[in-house]
């Protein structure tokens, strides 16, 4: 369940004897809380009173009331509020819990009932609500009184909906397209994936459900959509609709057209965002879903537009909102390219508007017929080549090689173009020299071959070369071929890559944090994915070894919401998956790290030249029982393979990040040999400090301390020491274990971090199950499908697919023995008391 947090929240108030608030926007999940809670209090014997507001309730005063004398005393005569209040109070006991939701469709009379026996009892109070006053006063807060404010959903927390919806994991471009549409709102999020699923927009292969349509937007959503404007006013709905309709509409021009009054009354029910853009701001409503429902025809209404008051007043966005409206943005910007580049190659296909279309379309798999259909009908000269033709086959090598998993055919096509064309021999060679690096093949010893190419007419030799020197740590050398100005400058994705990252391999890390970070406000500006995953990847590697694990979780949720911009960015792409997985691990979000890793591993498993490429280690940290000598082992051996292969950069940022996990002595000696290999000050240093850890030298450490350079990564410093005394308590060294810790107290601002490994479930049968799949599991053994469906509100098909999972997982034969296996896990129930305030 997602808001496993906000349950756990909510009852932990109640226990300490607070009543509880949530407060939500529509579609927001209060009242899915709110039932969870509610069972929860039942099923451990604490009487609930439960009341739902309903339409026919608002407009009659004490229409709850009535229906709840039948409830609790039988038909009886209409009474007076007082003897109705007297009634209640005799009715229910001191422990019981009153549950409302929807108050805004709760009769005044009613409320003031239910608030006059609440006070006379005690009784603590569970009450879902939207932001409207009237409803406070008419049920007001009485102290002790926790207010719990939903927020829209995360990236993660999309990505956890869908595995409940889907039974299943939904990838990474995929989610991000449910997450961009609903904004974050939960009910619109499950019937984006609820109703994609049953008419075949998404679909399952090898346990992954990709979306297969170019939209997730079908007409089971219009009531849903229209229903979500239900009570909202007129006026507001048709200028909404009007916005959606006209598809640009600055927020100059709206202001003129519908007056600010009714922008800002549309804001302030989170109906409308102000997008900005490098041609100026515009309006758009929200969440992005009524886009598709105003623009399908079946919602239309009238209204007049007037009032004056200053836009000024509309709320910031949410980080969340934000997210998804940056998704949604950039996605109908590529959208809106894709298919002028495809109309323009229908109309003249040849390379040029060949390779226009693989730009803005080679990262998008809704398009995935159109590309297979633009390389087999593309014609090109495949001797005396242009560089069109090059970049041509260029483009149908990557093709071959991530979407259909054919290396040797890619490099291959390449090779022959190559003895075809002369003049393109050592270009071809740059070509197939990147794409084995990228593969895991392996970095080349000496790039003097592409260095000092004779032709290089697309810049592809030198920026390669410079890749290449970076990747073997090469670092003054790889600058030196950027920076030169007596030859022709290294141009590309490649060279904007390697200039990102330099500042942060010399250890200027708050230098080349600031770069990236400009880069990726740039490319926002001018909604380019591609500079945006370059940019994004140098902040989350700064953050990294700032020790900002916040700042790198809220950029990878960023990065993956976006999707992978182009073919060559795949290893890229898998590294931030990988990198998002293990902080999901720390975090204990286990469905999320096994849904990214999982991802990963199906989309590029293989090591590359930089941090987070490869799954080894992030399956090495999953895996290992405990921290210790089998993890020691594992990660020496990751860090082995990647020294081997020549990617030192790689072994070397792995490396430190392997140790401050979990130090030993084997992944030490492993780090420092990747690190004597290559010129890296940075990781130089950093050896040193290693090698002093490793042999026990306590005051050289201290004295390494005092000396370092400001510019080092200081908090990632502690936590390798941090991780270092624990490695030797447990080799019962404990003496200098306790040294270590005396240096890190004189050091350290604050608690230090340690960041190691959570201890993994002692429950080998049922510990792989999510959190749905347990829950189902739990009624398998009382319930039918049908049953369960019902009272979790889910489908019948989508407890199936739980169901199956579960008893995949565990091995179990039945329902009965699934059931059987997660009952023996004995599992520690709430206490049947709720304490009361006094």
């Amino acid at each position: 369940m997602i808001f496993h947090h906000e349950v756990a929240e909510v009852a932990t108030a109640l226990q300490r004897g607070k009543s509880v608030r949530l407060v939500g926007g529509r579609g927001s999940g209060k009242s899915t809380i709110l039932r969870a809670v509610a069972e929860s209090l039942e099923s451990t014997g604490v009487p609930v009173l439960p009341v739902r507001g309903e339409v026919a309730a608002s407009n009659y005063p004490g229409y709850m009331t009535e229906r709840l004398s039948a409830d609790l005393l039988g038909p009886t005569p209409r009474r007076s509020i007082a003897a109705t209040v007297d009634a209640f109070t005799a009715a229910l006991g001191e422990t019981t819990v009153i549950v409302l939701d929807d108050i805004h469709l709760i009769d005044q009379s009613s409320l003031q009932v239910l608030s006059t026996v609440r006070d006379r009892l005690g009784l603590l109070s569970l009450v879902a609500m939207n932001s409207e006053p009237q409803r406070q006063l008419d049920f007001p807060v009485r102290w002790p009184e926790r207010m719990i404010c939903l927020k829209p959903m995360s990236m993660a927390q999309t990505a956890q909906l869908a595995h409940e919806v889907l039974g299943g994991r939904l990838d990474s471009v995929a989610t991000a397209r449910v997450y961009g549409k609903s904004g974050g709102v939960p009910l619109l999020a499950a019937a984006v994936l609820d109703s994609a699923r049953d008419r075949g927009l998404l679909t399952e292969r090898e346990g992954m459900w990709t979306q297969t349509g170019p939209t997730l937007w079908n007409q089971d959503l219009v009531p849903l959509t229209v229903g979500y404007l239900d009570g909202i006013d007129e006026e507001i709905v048709t200028t909404l609709r009007d916005i959606a309709l006209r598809q640009a509409v600055s927020l100059e021009q709206a202001e003129k057209r519908y007056g600010t009054d009714i922008l800002g009354r549309s804001a302030d029910l989170g109906l409308l965002r102000v997008r900005p853009t490098t041609q100026g701001s515009f309006v758009s409503p929200w969440p992005p879903i009524l886009v598709d429902c105003f623009r399908s025809g079946m919602h239309s209404m009238r209204a007049s537009f007037d009032a004056h008051r200053k836009l000024s007043a509309m709320p910031a966005r949410p980080d969340t909102s934000e997210l998804a409206w940056l998704a949604r943005t950039f996605d109908d910007h590529e959208q809106e390219l894709s298919d002028q580049a495809f109309r323009a190659w229908l109309q003249t296909p040849n390379p040029r508007t060949a390779i226009a279309y693989f730009r803005e379309a080679s990262g998008d798999p809704r398009r995935k017929d159109e590309i297979e259909r633009v390389m087999r009908q593309t014609e090109y000269q495949r001797r005396d080549a242009s560089v069109a033709d090059f970049t041509i086959v260029f483009e149908q090598a990557q093709w071959q090689i991530f979407e259909h998993g054919e290396l040797e055919q890619g490099v291959k096509l390449l090779e022959s173009f190559g003895r075809d064309n002369h003049a393109w021999r050592d270009t071809c060679y740059a070509a197939t020299t990147l794409l084995n690096m990228l593969m895991g093949r392996g970095v080349i010893d000496d790039p003097a071959r592409l260095t000092t190419a004779s032709a290089d007419p697309t810049g592809l030799c030198r920026g390669v070369a410079a890749l290449v020197l970076t990747a073997r740590g090469q670092l003054p050398e790889a600058e030196a071929l950027i920076t030169a100005t007596d030859q022709q400058p290294v141009r590309g994705r490649i060279a904007e890559w390697c200039r990102l990252l330099l500042p942060l391999l010399r250890g200027e890390l708050e230098a080349g944090i600031a770069l990236c970070e400009e880069h990726m406000r740039e490319a926002t500006l001018r909604l380019d994915r591609s500079s945006f995953v370059l940019a994004s990847y140098g902040a989350v590697v700064g953050y990294h070894f700032r020790g900002d694990t916040q700042r790198m979780r809220s950029t990878l949720e960023k990065v993956l919401l976006l999707g992978c911009p182009e073919l060559l960015f795949i290893p890229t792409f898998a590294a931030f998956l990988n990198l998002r997985g293990l902080i999901a691990h720390f975090d204990g979000q286990h469905t999320v790290r096994e849904d990214n890793v999982y991802e990963s591993a199906l989309l590029h498993p293989q090591i590359g030249p930089f941090l987070g490429m490869g799954i080894d280690v992030v399956r090495a940290v999953i895996e290992a029982p405990a921290a210790g000598a089998e993890l020691d082992e594992r990660m020496a051996a990751a860090l082995r393979s990647r020294r081997e292969a020549g990617y030192l950069l790689s072994a070397a940022q792995t490396g430190f990040s392997c140790l401050v996990v979990n130090f030993g002595a084997a992944t030490a000696l492993e780090f420092c040999r990747a690190v004597t290999e290559c010129n890296l000050p940075l990781f130089r240093q950093l050896g040193r400090l290693v090698e002093l850890l490793a042999s026990g030298g306590v005051e050289q450490t201290r004295a390494w301390l005092e000396s370092t350079d400001a510019d080092l990564p200081r908090t990632m410093i502690l936590r390798l020491i941090a991780s270092a005394a624990r490695w030797d308590t447990a080799a019962g060294r404990i003496t200098r274990a306790t040294d270590l810790r005396a240096i890190l107290d004189e050091h350290r601002d604050g608690p230090a971090e340690t960041w190691a490994p959570p201890p993994i479930s002692s429950s080998p049968v049922t510990a792989s199950l999510s959190p749905r799949e347990r829950e189902v599991g739990m009624l398998t053994g009382r319930l039918s499908n049908q049953q369960i469906a019902h009272r979790l509100h889910l489908s019948v098909r989508t407890v199936e697919n739980h169901v199956a999972n579960a008893m995949k997982k565990t091995g179990a034969g039945t329902r009965q023995i699934l059931y059987q296996l997660l009952m023996d896990e004995k599992l520690p129930r709430r206490s049947a008391q709720v304490r009361v305030a006094p």
